[in-house]
């Protein structure tokens, strides 16, 4: 019978570092992880969208959204698409289809986070 583990902060101080990515030039502003939990995908400052694999420990895909801008990204219809806010332009929310990198709609009217 397995047993529980409950996350207290003593018991966070208890884990190491098992693995260290160095893929982003600046602070990652958001995180999520798919459903199924083998996958994780990060926004970051730099403009960055970075798509882990989380069974594998590896890096699969790095998109970048340079003229709109990244932060608060969230999984959408499996790992086909993301959800996430802008910080250039118009504050807009995008959909963003990964395969192709290609944004299929934007909700406007969103300001700021």
């Amino acid at each position: 019978m397995a047993s529980e583990i409950k996350f207290t902060q003593d018991t966070m101080k208890q884990f190491n570092v098992a693995k260290s990515f160095a893929v982003n030039k600046d602070r990652i502003n958001a995180m999520n992880f798919s459903l199924d939990g083998e996958t994780l995908v990060s926004s970051s400052d730099d403009d960055s969208i970075v798509i882990y694999d989380c069974k594998e420990g590896e890096t699969k895909r790095t998109l970048f959204s340079k003229k709109y801008g990244v932060d608060l990204i969230h999984f959408i219809h499996g790992t086909e698409q993301v959800l996430h806010g802008s910080t250039k332009v118009d504050d807009s929310v995008r959909l963003l289809q990964l395969e192709g990198n290609k944004y299929i709609r934007y909700y406007s009217g969103h300001t700021k986070r």
